[in-house]
């Protein structure tokens, strides 16, 4: 290296003096994210729009258009950034706010694509999952190249990717779609483990670069001073009989350096005789400097190359040697790097030479690392499916994968190196040659339809996506390029345009039919509402009706019970058995008369009062029913088993009491001496709480189990028991009033079991 560059290479490195190594991995980390960020982004908007349209017929449009616009939006906000943050200058480039904004557009880009997993999932098709869930895991395997420089930008843009998808297919539930959400949860899991190796090896080399740099302009210092004092030494030689006190200086000076040098110094005499030889030079061969001193290499080295440079160098000319040094104590091989100069005389004679030896075990090995690295990079890519290439700045080919060779029917080898114009034909090749200009004029992203001749001969339609990209230093380096095939689309697009021109021309057939149906029903629809207004009308005359006939039955029977009454207990001495008799069965149908108008108006506010919903603790309520029956159940000793549950609903607490009370009065009235037991039951379903009362009763014939809901119908073992008839009428009103139903379940050894379902959501769901 001379001068100029080691002065370059120093002014360059000088950039990171007074930071420490954290800071200078974070700053390359940044620049490596934005200069990588175009093909993920590329890639997004690719993977965005393939999905758009391989759901489009079993996802709704607004959904697929909803998201597209959003992930475009996302896209474009961090293409802003990215051109944002290669104006900056040189000197914010590193703020640490370039790497927030990233993360953050980047977990944006994440979340979009991951809202993919949930708003777009196909629940009706299977096929259709699995590729979202393969085009998803593709976007996670692309962001372990692309991302993995930073742990967190590759784990804030791929876990929103993948986990919701995860989460949906775990959740449904089958055996396959179990499966596939585990396999993608491994696939993850190995992914994050590639990007733990890139992302560990990509730091590695950033290290070894920072380490190499300082050793680099160390060595290329102390080789610039060797080179220097070793042509003064050479002069000094050369004059060291008429110059003693010169040549002592020098001596001393290139001890000094010969002793103290980084790199491994040997000098010889005119024959090859090692006449000197450095503890750095010793090191590097496993000897001690006493065995080589007085050897002759031209007569022991076994590695011809070496002898030749050797030889070369003694004749008077400068050579150089690059290879393998193998010691001959240990047999330990070391690559180094030779220089050899000759010394000559004043006369131009060859007095000797001078060999500069530098160990590069360390470069080899970084090499090694660097070439480890774009092989795993390279095998990356060739598992992409869709054709991908990448050329420098010239037009030149400088990579593709595998599927890229695939389409040409060519071999990488008869790829890379060439230009359009050796691949395609002339046409497509002026048309990729253009656009290539164009996008390198105007860096950024380039996306069009165009041709591609494949292999074997057809030409077929693509969609063409290419972005720049930039090297380390931020300058344009090519551009980089994946198509999609489009032809089976387009034929699709042609078939569905006739398909969609025939329905055109069958829907302008039918119009005329059904504008007339149209103006048929709604001279039906007319119809029916001067019918429900006309119904509407009469509900509420009868309404009126049954309150007038109410009041007017109400007052009378209560005049005539206070009236016989009062004829009962004043003149009971008076009146015979007979007339006690009558006085008896006239207060017995007073009574009755009464009670059948508080029923009935009790049914007609359970029917028209509106209902009042509240949180109700259904064991309170069963209590203050057991409390007002308890009485009852003592003297007839019947047991009473209520809810070992506590049971909160939302309803009317009036109503459900109601419902409750008059279960329980019905089983005590029409149970029979047979009744020893009342069971209350609770069940819970998707969309109502099911309650029962049970009892041990005569119970109820089957054909009188589909009409005793009705209003005054009565099961006929209940005659000569008092009832209006109206008790679970009113059951059936509140129970449709809370978006339920009741039933009824005869028993097989008698007893009856009454069913009542309440909505969970009264009024959300229609009464069965």
């Amino acid at each position: 290296m001379g001068m100029n560059e080691h002065g370059t290479t120093l002014q360059r490195e000088g950039t990171f003096s007074g930071l420490s190594e954290a800071e200078r991995l974070q700053r390359e980390q940044i620049k490596l994210l934005y200069a990588q960020a175009p093909a993920g982004l590329l890639a997004t908007l690719v993977n965005s729009l393939v999905l758009t349209l391989v759901l489009w017929q079993v996802t709704p449009y607004w959904k697929l258009l909803l998201w597209l616009v959003l992930v475009l939006l996302g896209a474009w906000l961090t293409h802003r950034l990215i051109k944002s943050y290669r104006n900056a200058p040189a000197e914010e480039m590193h703020d640490s706010r370039w790497s927030l904004f990233f993360l953050i557009g980047l977990g944006t880009c994440g979340c979009l694509m991951g809202l993919a997993g949930i708003f777009l999932f196909p629940y009706e098709s299977l096929a259709h999952a699995l590729f979202l869930a393969f085009l998803l895991g593709g976007m996670v395997a692309g962001a372990t190249g692309t991302y993995s420089v930073m742990m967190r930008a590759f784990l804030i843009y791929t876990l929103p990717i993948i986990t919701p998808l995860c989460f949906q297919l775990l959740r449904r539930g089958s055996e396959l779609e179990v499966a596939i959400g585990g396999l993608l949860v491994v696939f993850y899991g190995i992914m994050l483990h590639t990007a733990y190796y890139v992302h560990r090896t990509t730091i590695q080399s950033l290290r070894l670069r920072f380490e190499n740099s300082g050793l680099l302009a160390e060595l290329m210092v102390s080789q610039s001073r060797s080179e220097q004092a070793i042509a003064t030494l050479q002069h000094e030689i050369a004059e060291r009989k008429n110059v003693e006190r010169a040549l002592r200086e020098s001596e001393e000076k290139y001890r000094m350096i010969f002793e103290n040098s980084p790199l491994g110094i040997v000098h010889f005499e005119r024959d090859g005789t090692i006449t000197a030889y450095n503890e750095n030079l010793a090191d590097m061969s496993d000897t001690s400097r006493e065995e080589f001193i007085g050897l002759n290499p031209l007569t022991y080295l076994q590695d011809e190359e070496l002898k030749g440079a050797i030889a070369a160098c003694l004749k008077g000319e400068r050579a150089h040697y690059a290879g393998c040094y193998r010691s001959r104590r240990t047999g330990r091989v070391t690559p180094i790097k030779a220089d050899f100069s000759p010394i000559v005389g004043d006369q131009g004679v060859v007095l000797g030479g001078t060999g500069i030896i530098q160990n590069i075990s360390e470069q080899k090995r970084v090499e090694k690392k660097l070439e480890d690295q774009l092989h795993f990079l390279q095998t990356l890519i060739d598992t992409i499916p869709n054709p991908i290439f990448y050329k420098d700045t010239g037009g030149i080919y400088v990579g593709c994968n595998r599927a890229f060779e695939i389409r040409l029917g060519l071999d990488r080898r008869q790829i890379v190196g060439k230009t359009v114009y050796d691949l395609l034909p002339r046409d497509l090749a002026d048309e990729y040659h253009r656009m290539d200009l164009a996008l390198l004029r105007n860096p950024g992203e380039q996306v069009y339809e165009t041709s591609l001749v494949y292999s074997d001969g057809q030409r077929r339609d693509i969609i063409l996506n290419k972005a720049t990209y930039f090297n380390v230093e931020g300058e344009l380096a090519g551009l980089v390029g994946v198509s999609v095939d489009i032809t089976d689309r387009k034929r699709a697009e042609a078939a569905l345009k006739r398909a969609h021109d025939e329905l055109e021309q069958r829907v302008q057939e039918r119009t005329s039919a059904l504008a007339a149906a149209v103006e048929e029903l709604q001279n039906e629809i007319a119809e029916r509402r001067k019918a429900e207004e006309a119904l509407r009308n009469s509900s509420e005359k009868l309404k009126l009706f049954a309150y007038s006939v109410i009041h007017d039955l109400k007052s009378p029977a209560i005049g005539i019970y206070g009236v016989a009454n009062l004829l009962s207990k004043r003149y009971e001495n008076a009146l015979d058995e007979k007339g006690r008799m009558y006085c008896d069965q006239i207060l017995k149908a007073s009574e009755h008369v009464a009670l059948l108008v508080e029923q009935i108006n009790v049914y007609m506010a359970a029917k028209e009062a509106p209902v009042v919903i509240e949180k109700i603790n259904v064991n309170d309520i069963l209590q203050m029913v057991y409390d007002e029956f308890s009485a009852q159940f003592s003297l007839r000793r019947v047991q009473w088993f209520g809810l070992q549950e506590r049971v909160q609903i939302h309803a009317d607490r009036l109503c459900i009491h109601r419902v409750f009370r008059n279960l329980v009065d019905n089983a005590l009235k029409y149970g029979g001496e047979k009744l020893s037991e009342i069971r209350i039951g609770y069940r819970e379903e998707r969309d109502f709480f099911v309650f029962s009362v049970t009892d041990n009763g005569i119970g109820v014939s089957k054909e009188d189990s589909e009409r005793i809901f009705g209003i005054f119908e009565r099961d006929k073992a209940a005659r000569g028991i008092s009832g209006t008839g109206l008790g679970l009428a009113i059951v059936k009103e509140i129970s449709e009033k809370h978006g339920g139903d009741v039933w009824i379940e005869p028993g097989v050894d008698g007893g009856t079991t009454f069913y009542v379902s309440i909505a969970k959501h009264p009024g959300a769901v229609a009464p069965a």
